[in-house]
């Protein structure tokens, strides 16, 4: 096995195999739906699941027909018509089916028939809208910049910070994200003093915010400590991020009008599909995630999240079976150390010679990965590897994480710099970081499984380096 091949494009801790592989599994299908031609990506794709920590891999063999993808749908804006009329549809057939009460899909506690057949489903309707809403979005992230950054450089006539600047503009959100719009909501009802019927409109509009498949549901009492948290900021404090984000839309809107027509046509299309990639999915999905959470609960009212993630690292069949009180092979060990293959849209049990991809030497004491946004700093880690550590972060520390989501937010304000395994130029992490103008380095290989709490570290932002200067 050629293991230089792969690419890490995801690892959580948080995000288990069973509700991600519904959209891995879209990338080893015709994408002739999406472009009007035969066009396959025969890599298999990877995931390793081991200690507890969910790795996907990425053939780099996808590069040349995803230019090719790309090449097709960028020329015309009818494919991202398609899309967005296919992701309408899509979406309507999932928000009806999570209407379905839970209690009508289990006989005293075990799925029945109809619950079988209902997630089912409900599980193909996720695959299918994946397929529309996932593919040209993370395609472009994993394996389209470099070629969309020449192309933008190439336009500009200007000193390369500023085409930097420019660029990473471009690939921020062109409208408010879905945390922007719930903090525009936090703001007005603080200014002005809303009453409590209010917080419940917002939680209802909002309770799926920050699920992120088995994290918190937004509820009054989360609002409530929301709304303290950010009084003691100040309500001034907030305006003026608030007062950035209509300033970066406004700045994006006139950086497009640097180019010419045909490019700025092609940046609109670029934009949207991350917009429908990065925010209108959570919409979609978190909602359905969060049902399909409850149904889980409903199953095993006395399981604790531990393990109902333990649950989710089953394939979707097995999963089925499982809420069905049939037996299940080989189900404890997965957690700890598993392998999956995904290939033709089917899912397999992966050779455990894959284990090698996330297994390294411990005594690198320099690691690289891509600038994000500049800058150079000195300072301890703080390394969280899901949302449930979040709290555990000390302001001033260097956040280290295998990514970052809305969720990281509170602390990417308080941290020196923002280091991350997964991602590239338009990720989370890189975005945000480069509207705090703090130092980030993405797609550091190996990060997670080197680096630990309290280590010492100089982040070179300037040259995507960092040095090991001292271990705990």
């Amino acid at each position: 096995m050629k293991q230089s091949k792969y690419k890490l494009v995801y690892k959580t801790q948080t995000t288990p195999f069973f509700p991600i592989c519904l959209a891995a599994k879209n990338y080893t299908r015709n994408l002739k739906k999406l472009i009007g031609f035969n066009l396959f990506l025969t890599a298999p794709i990877i995931a390793v699941i081991y200690n507890d920590i969910t790795h996907w891999f990425f053939s780099q063999e996808n590069s040349k027909p995803t230019t090719k993808f790309f090449d097709k749908f960028l020329s015309n804006n009818k494919y991202l018509q398609n899309i967005k009329n296919k992701e309408n549809q899509s979406a309507k057939k999932l928000f009806r089916a999570i209407k379905t009460p839970i209690t009508d899909l289990f006989d005293e506690k075990k799925l029945n028939k109809r619950g079988e057949n209902k997630l089912k489903t409900l599980f193909k309707n996720i695959e299918d809208y994946f397929y529309f809403i996932d593919i040209p979005g993370f395609l472009f992230q994993l394996y389209y910049v470099p070629t969309f950054k020449k192309e933008i450089f190439t336009n500009l006539k200007i000193g390369r910070v500023k085409k930097e600047e420019i660029f990473n503009l471009i690939l921020s959100s062109y409208q408010k994200t879905n945390y922007e719009k719930f903090l525009v909501e936090l703001y007005n009802h603080i200014l002005s003093q809303k009453s409590k019927e209010n917080l419940v409109r917002i939680s209802k509009d909002y309770y799926w915010l920050v699920h992120d498949y088995l994290g918190e549901i937004i509820d009054l009492t989360y609002l409530q400590n929301q709304i303290n948290t950010l009084k003691k900021k100040s309500v001034k404090e907030l305006k003026k991020e608030l007062e950035e984000v209509e300033t970066r839309i406004k700045n994006i809107t006139k950086a497009k009008k640097l180019f010419p027509e045909k490019l700025q046509r092609k940046i609109n299309i670029i934009q949207e599909i991350l917009y429908l990639y990065n925010e209108r999915k959570k919409v979609v999905m978190n909602k359905v995630n969060v049902y399909i959470r409850q149904i889980v609960q409903y199953k095993f009212s006395r399981k604790s999240l531990e393990e109902i993630h333990r649950i989710y690292q089953l394939m979707p069949e097995e999963v089925i079976k499982f809420l069905a009180d049939k037996k299940i092979e080989r189900f404890e060990g997965r957690h700890r150390n598993w392998v999956y293959e995904l290939k033709d849209n089917r899912i397999k049990t992966g050779n455990k010679k894959y284990l090698d991809l996330v297994i390294v030497s411990k005594d690198i004491k320099i690691l690289k990965g891509f600038i994000a946004s500049p800058g150079k700093i000195t300072g301890e880690v703080d390394l969280i590897l899901n949302i449930s550590h979040i709290q555990k972060f000390k302001e001033g520390h260097i956040l280290v994480a295998p990514f970052t989501n809305v969720n990281y937010l509170p602390i990417m304000r308080k941290a020196k710099a923002i280091l991350t395994e997964v991602g590239g130029m338009t990720s989370h992490a890189a975005i945000v970081s480069r509207e705090l103008k703090k130092p980030c380095i993405v797609g550091i290989k190996n990060l997670i499984s080197i680096l630990k709490d309290g280590d010492l570290v100089e982040v070179d932002a300037n040259k995507g380096r960092i040095k090991i200067l001292k271990k705990i």
